[in-house]
């Protein structure tokens, strides 16, 4: 049986979270399953669900119709720039809560559509660090400087619909609002670098979060994780060592 191939699909905190020297969790990830499992990550700075559908949706299905990969789970993370606040600064990105929720369903329809078999999660965008994003806010320059892009209460409210859309459609989600702002405001905030994207420490923190969620979700994924694909050396050296005499 093959490899299981995992696929995560998001935005800039997934594209951020591929780059080692940020320490992300996409190679934190890699790390903990690589004789069990294989990885691939798509991350879409700036992406909307609308833009997914539209624009990354149709290179996504032609990538696994051809087979480049063949994804056992998919995980869909987006949500932080569809929730950008109406008047703000990237008011460009905005997507309403309506069209969110409709816009996950049809990309997860689509996956199962494409990868039957495939185990799907949700992925809920994360908290906001409102004091640092209006700190970045200060930053721009012309009629947008001192304008915030977003908010922790935005970012909340997007949060809940994913997790009612996941509910809804009967697919796993893993709540990351919820989790972090249970923590006080200092430590969650003290996980972000910008108030948006995850330091080393956070990815450490979200790198758990979403394998275990996997493995308690889909017993496919703990089974697959218990064993190597191909057998380890220290097994070998006792089953099958080099003895004098032999090449």
């Amino acid at each position: 049986k093959s490899k299981p191939l995992f696929f995560f699909l998001g935005d800039s905190i997934t594209e951020q979270a591929i780059d080692p020297a940020k320490g992300g969790y996409i190679p934190l990830l890699q790390n903990m399953v690589s004789r069990s499992a294989d990885v691939v990550a798509h991350g879409l700075s700036g992406y909307n669900t609308r833009w997914v559908l539209k624009y990354a949706m149709p290179v996504v299905e032609e990538e696994i119709k051809s087979r480049t990969y063949t994804p056992s789970v998919v995980t869909i993370w987006f949500g932080t720039n569809d929730a950008v606040i109406m008047d703000g600064s990237r008011a460009e990105k905005h997507v309403s809560v309506e069209n969110y929720q409709e816009n996950l369903v049809t990309i997860v329809r689509k996956f199962q559509e494409l990868l039957p078999s495939a185990d799907i999660l949700l992925i809920t965008p994360p908290h906001v660090d409102d004091e640092a994003r209006r700190e970045h806010a200060e930053e721009n320059t012309g009629k947008f400087k001192g304008v915030v892009d977003r908010s922790h209460a935005r970012s909340g409210m997007y949060a809940r619909a994913c997790v009612e859309t996941a509910n809804k459609i009967g697919v796993p989600v893993l709540d990351l609002f919820t989790y972090f702002s249970s923590e006080p405001e200092s430590v969650r905030n003290s996980l972000l670098w910008d108030g948006l994207h995850f330091t080393p420490k956070g990815h450490v923190i979200v790198s758990k979060l979403i394998l275990d969620k996997m493995k308690s979700e889909f017993p496919a994924v703990e089974k697959a994780l218990k064993t190597w694909k191909i057998i380890g050396a220290s097994v070998l050296c006792e089953t099958d060592p080099w003895v004098p005499g032999n090449t």
